[in-house]
């Protein structure tokens, strides 16, 4: 991946976390360069005198700029390309299309009321690519925009902060409580990042070891909800207090229609991608913290693969979450049919209510073909059925006669569908 004139990134041992502000570097899983973080207007607060980011700052073009050449077959750009180009891949200049805040920021510490930005937060693009923080910019020059916001003497403390300080020495210096303000223009940013801070806090209080740990997270949450609610957000865009941590996807369905809302609106010129939000948040719920990767960006087809199977199979186990809601799911199991042909399909089951065979194939992406052999044998399973071998799984093992059935091919549109009908159904 190319550089930034002038600027080496070196990779760093351990987990250290520290802010990020305005001029850090950003790769691109699928891009070939990196870029910087931008930032049109000061939060008010900074770090060795530069701008602190906070989650909200992901706005395409805005804060986040192209990444070189694109080298994800999600782009339909790239798509047709390569189509013309006799199936070779061939890369196309990036458009990014971020559409939700970036994930795993710093909830008890906010920056103008959302969560600040840390060096371990990763975002995603509409067309699969991951965002990642290389550098966090507080070692890098930067010429900071005339038109910042002034600061007051309460932003003004952290400045003070320094590269590598421990995240629990520097909680005290950020005020650590938001007002949530009652704009309207701001008001589909406030019912995002407040959920998607609430939904943080509720893991964090799953995974407490301690009773106090866990009244004090539920106790944050609750608080945010109250000033939702006190600056006249409806309580069914609010989310809700819960015994277990809330998956992602729900977080995302709340998220969505203050997208539309935003798009309808336009302040920003976002109605060109409207198409695209729909798709980006799902991209995002399947991205989990864990995804990140942390080797360096290839271009080459090979390493477009592997990034290509890798969101496969995230795509996967979100699709075996939501299908286990109301079948008993096995995966991975091999079907033969009368002609002879085998295909393994990703996941087949039984209604829990009904009794009833289904099987399911997912595909990560819009334009993902069947292969050679789902071509053949799917039909053939629909209407003849076939025979499980191989070793199978419970109770789908070897032997076990498939009736004639019809397989659900899932797409993320298909799949943020189901996620819809899910939560009606609720």
């Amino acid at each position: 991946m190319s550089l930034i004139k002038g600027i080496n990134i070196v990779a760093e041992t351990g987990e250290k976390q520290s802010y990020v502000v305005a001029g850090a570097i950003l790769s691109c899983s699928f891009g070939d360069k990196f870029n910087r973080l931008k930032m049109p207007f000061s939060h008010g607060v900074y770090i060795k005198g530069k701008p602190q980011m906070n989650i909200m700052d992901y706005v395409p073009n805005v804060n986040i700029m192209p990444f070189g050449k694109c080298s994800s077959l999600a782009n339909p750009a790239v798509a047709s390309a390569t189509a013309a180009n006799n199936g070779v891949l061939t890369p196309q200049p990036c458009t990014p299309m971020t559409t939700m805040p970036w994930i795993d920021g710093k909830t008890d510490v906010l920056v103008e009321g959302h969560p600040a930005l840390l060096n371990k937060c990763t975002n995603c693009c509409l067309y699969a690519g991951i965002i990642k923080i290389e550098d966090d910019g507080q070692a890098l020059s930067l010429t900071v925009s005339k038109q910042a916001k002034p600061v007051n003497s309460r932003d003004e403390v952290g400045t003070i902060l320094t590269k590598g300080s421990p995240l629990s020495e520097t909680n005290s210096l950020i005020p650590s409580v938001g007002t949530v303000q009652n704009n309207k223009s701001n008001n589909w940013n406030q019912k995002i990042a407040a959920n998607w801070t609430i939904n943080e806090l509720m893991e964090k209080e799953k995974e407490a070891t301690s009773e106090e740990k866990r009244q004090e997270y539920a106790r944050k949450a609750e608080n945010l909800r109250q000033r939702l609610r006190d600056s006249g957000v409806p309580e069914d865009q609010i989310l809700q207090a819960t015994s277990s941590y809330i998956p992602n996807n729900q977080v995302m369905e709340i998220a969505q229609a203050n997208v539309e809302k935003r798009i309808k609106d336009d302040p920003l010129g976002f109605g060109l991608i409207t198409k695209g939000y729909q798709g980006g948040i799902l991209i995002g719920s399947l991205l989990s913290k864990k995804s990140r990767r942390t080797s360096g960006v290839s271009n080459n087809k090979a390493s477009t693969l592997e990034r290509n199977r890798e969101n496969g199979k995230l795509f996967e186990k979100e699709l075996e979450k939501k299908l286990e809601e109301k079948q008993n799911v096995a995966g991975q199991v091999t079907i033969k049919t009368h002609s002879g042909t085998k295909t393994r399909v990703d996941f087949i089951g039984t209604d829990k209510e009904t009794g009833e065979i289904k099987i399911t194939e997912g595909k990560s992406s819009k334009t993902a073909p069947l292969t050679k052999n789902q071509k053949k044998a799917f039909p053939e399973i629909e209407t003849d059925g076939g025979v499980v071998v191989g070793k199978g799984k419970p109770p789908f093992t070897k032997g076990t006669r498939i009736p004639p059935t019809k397989i659900d091919i899932i797409r993320p549109q298909d799949l943020l569908n189901l996620f819809r009908k899910g939560k009606k159904d609720d």
